[in-house]
């Protein structure tokens, strides 16, 4: 059967692909720019402040936690490279910082004076306590790793610590992960059974954890030069990230929207170029890989493997890529079968790909499942992928800097680490031969390294790693050497991409208290606090101190002589530098 005959040209299903692309990427843009710019971008940053004592305007409301629902949905239809991971922390601080407002409001709308005690979840100090629990079930609900997202919360989001907080934040990531699991259970399965689920949400590498293999002296060598590699990596890119820091305060909503517009473009191209390059392989199934993504395919799949199956049926044997590229050997359970002599068979190669394969390149679904493919396909380096995919997502991460979508990049530094891993594990199996080198084990080294450097959170990343793994027995010393290595070279190298994130929004960072609202405030408090102004996009003129009560409520815009803003200055320390003006 043809491809024209079945389905048209090739070239109706890029165009199809893209327009599906870009129209998810519209809307993911789009609500950003129009609804709200505070959900663009992950915005792990950005809780971090708050949780630190640095109140952000209009970083935890309503419009903002839809705007960043509705544009972290679009993102992840588009392919692009990005995840759900940072918005999925940010809007548990959110929610878990204005539930109690909306709470004591409706009970106290519905019988007045009533529930006093719910006064007391209003509290600054109860609500940052809130919003620092779903950061940890954020983490848990977008990784499946409970523990990972307490470490993520101690490591960088509390100031000070105390057991009564280390008690809600352990009761409400096993909490979430608990319900996470039943609720995809009772959607995605007909018949509905009341479990906890080990297998994690995103990182599922499918490692053998009941053979323990021996630990050589020589291995702690390659690791310890993973560990400098992941250090210097990230040296580069806070390095680039940081000369693009000219052009980020200049851009217009127009430059933004066709800036991401185009980034979908490229990236859609380039995954369409592979399918074509390499039409003659079979990639694992995103099903088989114990993927437990909520992204829905919206029904592309089964239409695009079957026109994929005719595509390479009826073309394949007219282009000669038999004489560029070897056989596809795929190993599935334990054998190899020749993909090349199952074509022959004339039956459309959906039908030839062995069992757990299938030609659809998983990043036409989401860039989720194609760094499920990426990462456990274990010879996918006999087809020149790995150096192709690594370049071109280093290149990617800096395709963009404005962010104006929702997505973080947790993801992106993980592929990248494992894609550099995987190409520096095949290069020591071939000099060295080593009894304890084994594909898999150094993807995660590699991707331990570069989140490590990068974000400067070994214990959250070993964490993740060895929960989404199950690797304790088999490699967790040595994840845990190369993602320390990676953070101490890094400290003295850089900053980490959060403190890099702030200072680009001029937001200070890790003052030891919390913002003082309200209820809380008390006089020695206004004399004490320091003076705390951070940048702005909108400027807008203030000519009368009327409009300063009306627009803002707690926090106040700072203007200069011709009314011009500057920034924004809290409630509190308006109080008390009005207070300095009038005692002279």
């Amino acid at each position: 059967m043809s491809i024209y005959k079945s389905y048209g040209s090739p070239v109706y299903l890029y165009l199809g692909l893209i327009g599906f692309h870009l129209v998810m990427m519209f809307i993911a843009c789009g609500v950003c720019l129009i609804g709200s710019r505070e959900a663009a971008g992950g915005n792990v940053a950005g809780v971090i402040a708050y949780l630190n004592g640095t109140m952000i305007k209009n970083f935890f409301t309503l419009r903002t936690i839809g705007v960043k629902f509705i544009s972290t949905i679009a993102q992840m239809c588009t392919g692009v490279p990005g995840d759900m991971e940072g918005p999925i922390i940010h809007l548990g601080a959110a929610i878990g910082n204005i539930i109690p407002t909306y709470v004591h409001s409706l009970v106290h709308s519905i019988r007045p004076g009533s529930y006093h005690g719910l006064s007391n979840l209003c509290t600054t100090y109860e609500r940052r306590d809130l919003s620092v629990c779903g950061v940890a079930a954020g983490l848990a609900a977008g990784f499946g790793a409970p523990f990972s997202g307490i470490a993520l919360t101690i490591e960088e989001t509390i100031s000070f610590f105390s057991m009564s907080l280390l008690q809600r934040i352990v009761v409400c990531a096993f909490l979430c992960k608990l319900i996470m699991d039943n609720l995809e259970n009772f959607l995605l399965t007909s018949h509905f059974k009341f479990t906890y689920n080990l297998l994690p949400h995103i990182l599922s590498h499918g490692l053998d954890s009941n053979s323990i293999p021996e630990t050589f002296i020589p291995e702690f060598t390659v690791v310890v030069l993973y560990g400098i590699i992941g250090a210097l990596l990230s040296v580069l890119f806070m390095s680039l990230a940081e000369s693009a820091l000219f052009r980020c305060h200049r851009f217009t909503r127009k430059y933004l929207m066709m800036e991401a517009l185009s980034h979908v473009f490229f990236c859609t191209t380039f995954y369409f170029l592979t399918i074509y390059l390499f039409l003659e392989y079979c990639y694992p199934s995103h099903e088989q890989l114990h993927l437990r993504s909520t992204i829905p395919d919206l029904r592309i799949k089964s239409f695009t493997n079957r026109i994929l199956s005719d595509w390479r049926y009826s073309y394949g044997g007219k282009r000669s890529f038999y004489k560029y590229w070897p056989s596809s050997l795929l190993e599935v359970n334990g054998s190899l079968k020749d993909v090349r002599m199952l074509r022959q068979s004339g039956v459309p190669m959906e039908g030839n790909c062995p069992e757990n394969t299938t030609i659809l390149m998983a990043f036409l679904l989401s860039f989720e499942k194609g760094y499920h493919m990426v990462v456990n396909a274990e010879h996918l380096q006999t087809s020149l992928l790995i150096p192709m995919f690594l370049f071109f997502y280093v290149f990617s991460i800096f395709f963009t800097r404005s962010h104006c979508y929702s997505s973080g990049f947790f993801v992106n530094h993980s592929l990248i680490g494992a894609l550099w891993g995987k190409l520096l594990g095949k290069l020591i199996r071939a000099t060295m031969s080593p009894k304890w080198a084994h594909t898999k084990k150094f993807a995660l080294l590699g991707i331990a390294a570069q989140l490590s450097g990068t974000t400067q959170t070994p214990v959250c990343i070993v964490l993740m790693l060895l929960e989404g793994a199950y690797c304790f027995e088999n490699y967790g010393p040595q994840i845990f050497l190369a993602a320390f290595i990676a953070r101490i070279l890094s400290g003295f190298l850089h900053s980490s991409i959060y403190h890099y994130q702030l200072e680009e929004m001029g937001v200070p960072y890790l003052a030891h208290s919390t913002p003082l609202q309200g209820s809380v405030r008390t006089a020695n408090d206004i004399i004490l606090e320091q003076e705390v102004i951070y940048k702005t996009e909108m400027v807008t003129p203030v000519y009368h101190l009327n409009d300063l009560v009306k627009v803002n409520k707690g926090n106040y815009p700072v203007v200069d002589a011709d009314g011009m803003l500057l920034g924004d200055i809290s409630q509190c320390i308006i109080i008390k530098l009005i207070s300095a003006k009038v005692s002279l």
